[in-house]
């Protein structure tokens, strides 16, 4: 077991090793709206933009004429949604009804908008992925279905988890993730693969002890695309920053939820 764990934590992305910010995104509500700004960071340029995560913009404006390679015809309207920026500087971007894609980040207006954001004159929200998540989760635990009750912007991380609830595998995630529910610092989201209605999603997860919440059934299918790779091998896990930056990723293994759980450690820590 503890082979599996060391190696599990081996794949952690990147080299950079950037840490998990030290105070959750409530940290950052005034008055009771969300500030990102914060004129004493340096200029975020093409080279330290993954680094500077808490200014991502939601949104960002094509300034070229670019497109995915293969395509035909008009592209879309140039604005997408900016779901998570690579450590090798490409952007995931939502173009909607366009697709989703992986896109150089020159060829938008992103330093722009998130050096507005840096210096008070642009504004966010909140952190994107939380934004992204919330009012869309469900919670269930109960005797009958409701919203979570949980305030996300206390979340340090969330911990998403891309499985079927109803496949044969589910029972025995939802028992290795249980051991999370205790940490403050995470919150344990499951994106329900298969198509299945939320009604059918709440009996699997409320029969398997699910303790976490679950992406409402109309939005799991596109959330899924964007931020997973083709190439995943289903169940699969990401951890991520309340922005969507990708802290962690692998298939599920029994492993897993102790690799996450010493993350959560390393960030109470700093």
């Amino acid at each position: 077991m503890l082979l599996l764990v060391l190696g599990l934590a081996a794949c952690l992305p990147g080299p950079s090793g950037l840490p998990i910010d030290a105070e959750p995104p409530s940290a950052r509500v005034v008055e009771g709206l969300y500030v990102a700004a914060d004129p004493t960071a340096p200029a975020v340029d093409l080279d330290n933009l993954y680094a500077s995560e808490r200014f991502w913009p939601h949104q960002i404006q094509l300034v070229e004429d670019w497109k995915p390679a293969g395509w035909e015809g008009d592209f879309g309207w140039g604005m997408g949604v900016l779901l998570r920026v690579r450590e090798d500087g490409l952007l995931r971007v939502d173009f909607s009804r366009f697709g989703k894609h992986w896109i150089p980040p020159d060829v938008t207006d992103v330093i722009e908008r998130a050096n507005e954001i840096r210096l008070g004159t642009g504004h966010k929200f909140g952190p994107n992925l939380l934004i992204a998540l919330k009012n869309r989760l469900l919670d269930p635990s109960g005797q009958t279905l409701r919203e979570i009750h949980n305030d996300l912007m206390e979340r340090r991380l969330f911990l998403l988890v891309f499985a079927d609830p109803r496949a044969e595998e589910f029972e025995a995630i939802a028992a290795g993730l249980a051991m999370l529910e205790e940490e403050p610092d995470v919150e344990v989201v499951l994106l329900p693969q298969g198509g299945h209605r939320d009604s059918d999603v709440y009996k699997a997860s409320h029969d398997a002890s699910w303790r976490g919440s679950f992406l409402l059934d109309r939005f799991s299918p596109a959330y899924s695309e964007g931020l997973l790779e083709d190439s995943a091998r289903l169940p699969f896990l990401q951890l991520a920053t309340p922005e969507g930056r990708l802290v962690w990723a692998a298939p599920w293994t029994a492993a897993a939820p102790a690799v996450v759980r010493e993350r959560l450690r390393r960030a109470v820590r700093r």
